[in-house]
């Protein structure tokens, strides 16, 4: 009896952890990923409400980002494949980007080549998605 006790706790112990690592990788942790997005992120993309490029074209905004079609912000230079692309942003398109940027939209500009961990992937849209929902709340 007690050895089948010692399974079912390991056995449980085992669900339990795996449930709650995919439940924490489908959300994201946005504090983690704001860590994440100043090292990653921060030097060509801000996501602050108003934010627009700087005067060289080169600081990206994100902000609003989720459910736009790509190489919509006025005085970006975009390269001619983003302009040609015409994604919609999603939050699985923006998983697929982010990890080959390159890879998914050939002959972009962007210098980053990619994240392969999908959970950083993820916590850093979860921080995109929190700083859009906190934009949005506010006047």
């Amino acid at each position: 009896m007690l050895r089948l006790s010692s399974f079912m706790l390991s056995c449980g112990l085992s669900t339990l952890m795996f449930t709650t690592g995919a439940v924490q990788a489908a959300g994201g942790d946005p504090v983690h990923g704001g860590v994440l997005f100043k090292k990653h992120c921060n030097a060509c993309h801000n996501i602050m409400k108003g934010a627009t490029p700087d005067i060289y074209g080169v600081i990206l905004p994100l902000q609003g980002i989720i459910g736009r079609e790509s190489a919509q912000t006025k005085g970006f230079f975009y390269s001619k494949a983003m302009r040609d692309s015409k994604v919609v942003w999603s939050e699985e398109f923006l998983d697929t980007y982010i990890k080959d940027p390159k890879g998914t939209i050939p002959g972009i500009r962007m210098e980053f080549y990619g994240l392969e961990s999908a959970a950083d992937r993820q916590d850093i849209i979860a921080h995109i998605l929190m700083k859009q929902d906190d934009n949005k709340q506010q006047p």
